[in-house]
């Protein structure tokens, strides 16, 4: 058994067993290297590798050769998810090296195992996950007995209302949907061809609120608190951004088909009645960068802004045909609505009063792109909830039993963090 994880050498794993461990490092030495001579980075792991079961299978007969199983740890740093156009030659050496040993009749045949350990499957490469010759072995979100007991062991003895105020059956309750240890990251599982290069996201500093006997605001008695940081937002904003799921090609708005008749009244001067009023109309929303959230403690609790939205509106007079009319970049800035159902885990972010900034980027031969940008801000107050209406989809801790909403606010003390304060029944 080796255990590989790119901080150190490929090592033997047998556990207690001394004289087991010596056996294995005997025949690591005869048939890869001497440990202490043994590269760690990924590429010449796996050639040594490569080589290695290479031997096993021909130079060994079924009685001499040996049972092997590889497991590699942090497996999405060193075959991470990524668009073949952005492949680079080190991880396309692994990937076809991971593929190969998966796909090989012969190591079928024998006994030879590879296990990848990721946190999520999602950071590994797709081509390795969807492979018919591969097989993803989910490991489930501990049950509530299980999170009691951690809790139990967490606790150490000492009495449990020292170090919480709620009894230890409802907060193993509360946290349905968490790990033991809990880290929430939002990676692509795909990157769309026309996705901003994003090098990040915006994130703010601010720290754990200090959480007293009432809310902040209003000064209310509350059982139990949900906080949630911008920095969950922003990295699944910047997520749907690579992956091409906020661009959006709109034939309606506010749930009314777009005509070039509906679009001369609303954008005068782009050049619509110069088409038939019934002939279709497309808005195409493009990202230039990932949209972002920020919780405040004064004025607007949460807020959205988006830089540079491209908006382009196009004609179709003819089935199949594409006209460009107007173009234009919007930056936005929205006020946000964000709530949180303590019973289902459910998040709702509604987009409110915004303020727009357009500018003209072209219009057709003979329009006034600038004369247009009147309306624009109408049809951007209806595209705002489709770009959030993703993030509704986050998973979040629930309680499964009643209670109600005493108080949502951003605390001083934490300034990046939204807190729902709740009545537990």
């Amino acid at each position: 058994v080796l255990y590989y994880d790119m901080t150190r050498p490929p090592r033997a794993l047998a556990g207690a067993n001394k004289e087991r461990l010596q056996e294995m490092n005997r025949l690591i030495e005869r048939h890869i290297g001497k440990l202490g001579e043994i590269p760690r980075d990924p590429v010449r792991v796996l050639a040594l590798l490569n080589r290695f079961l290479e031997l096993m299978l021909v130079g060994k007969s079924d009685k001499d050769r040996p049972a092997v199983a590889l497991i590699m740890d942090y497996a999405h740093l060193c075959l991470p998810s990524t668009a073949v156009s952005h492949t680079s030659k080190d991880l396309a050496a692994n990937l076809a090296t991971m593929m190969g040993w998966a796909r090989n009749p012969y190591i079928k045949r024998v006994n030879f195992g590879f296990c990848l350990i990721s946190e999520k499957v999602s950071d590994l490469h797709a081509a390795l996950v969807r492979s018919a010759h591969t097989q993803e072995i989910e490991l489930p979100f501990p049950a509530v007995q299980d999170r009691l007991s951690f809790i139990d062991w967490v606790r150490a003895g000492r009495t449990f209302d020292s170090i919480c105020e709620v009894k230890p059956e409802l907060l193993a309750e509360l946290t349905a949907g968490l790990t033991l240890v809990n880290d929430f990251r939002a990676t692509p599982t795909q990157t769309s061809p026309s996705a901003p290069a994003l090098t990040g996201y915006l994130t703010t500093t601010g720290g754990v609120p200090i959480f007293g006997p009432v809310t902040p605001v209003n000064g209310a008695a509350y059982d139990f608190a949900l906080g949630i940081d911008d920095e969950l937002l922003n990295q699944t904003f910047a997520a749907l951004t690579t992956a091409g799921a906020l661009d959006l090609d709109l034939g309606a708005v506010g749930g009314t088909a777009m005509t070039a008749g509906m679009a001369a009244t609303m954008l005068p001067g782009a050049g619509f009645d110069r088409f038939d009023p019934g002939t279709p109309v497309t808005v195409e929303v493009r990202q230039t960068t990932a949209p972002a959230v920020t919780f405040s403690a004064t004025g607007d609790a949460a807020s959205l802004s988006l830089g540079n939205l491209r908006l382009v509106f196009t004609a179709a007079p003819n089935p199949g045909d594409r006209v460009p009319v107007l173009e234009t970049g919007v930056t936005a800035h929205s006020a946000l609505t964000v709530t949180i159902d303590p019973t289902t885990g459910t998040l709702s972010i509604t987009p409110g009063a915004t303020t727009v900034t357009s500018t003209a980027g072209g219009a057709m031969a003979g329009g006034d792109a600038v004369a247009a940008l009147v309306g624009i801000d109408g049809i951007v107050q209806q595209i705002l909830p489709l770009l959030t209406q993703p993030l509704n989809a986050i998973p979040l801790p629930f309680t499964n039993v009643g209670g109600g909403v005493v108080e949502i606010s951003v605390p001083s003390s934490g300034p990046s963090m939204l807190v729902t304060w709740l009545d537990a029944p």
